[in-house]
């Protein structure tokens, strides 16, 4: 394993791991915004979800995909966190956070999408290429 994509799987690991165990033993700190959000997507629909259940849902998924990740089922875990990180932007969105702890859970949220791509070893091939073409026109000017 390179060492870009085993620190991708530790940045990964330890950010979700503090993630899902808090949203897993501590699910008030979150159920203000996330009943918020889950308000504005639920409104004009018969089916409306708790939000104490929402936020232990996702700590769990989200522990269950560091298992994942750990236990060498990257493709499905990147699929997993993938679509977790996208679910939580309406909901820890950086461009409204109008409190630190929003900035906070977005900047966490940015973490995830980082590791994830860090993780993807055809992302840093195309990089590395890119990289590589840039260069290569740069010394030819």
């Amino acid at each position: 394993m390179g060492t870009r994509k085993l620190a991708g799987k530790l940045l990964l690991a330890a950010i979700l791991l503090v993630l899902g165990s808090r949203m897993l033993t501590n699910p008030e700190h979150y159920t203000t915004e996330w009943k918020a959000g889950l308000n504005h997507y639920f409104s004009h629909t018969s089916f409306y979800p708790d939000a104490t259940t929402a936020v232990r849902l996702y700590g769990g998924s989200i522990l269950l995909s560091t298992i994942l990740l750990l236990l060498k089922f990257e493709e499905v875990s990147c699929i997993l966190l993938f679509l977790l990180s996208l679910s939580t932007w309406s909901i820890y969105n950086p461009f409204y956070a109008s409190e630190e702890w929003i900035f906070q859970m977005s900047l966490s949220n940015i973490g995830l999408i980082s590791a994830l791509l860090i993780l993807m070893e055809e992302t840093w091939g195309k990089i590395d290429a890119m990289i590589r073409r840039l260069r290569l026109r740069i010394l030819n000017k």
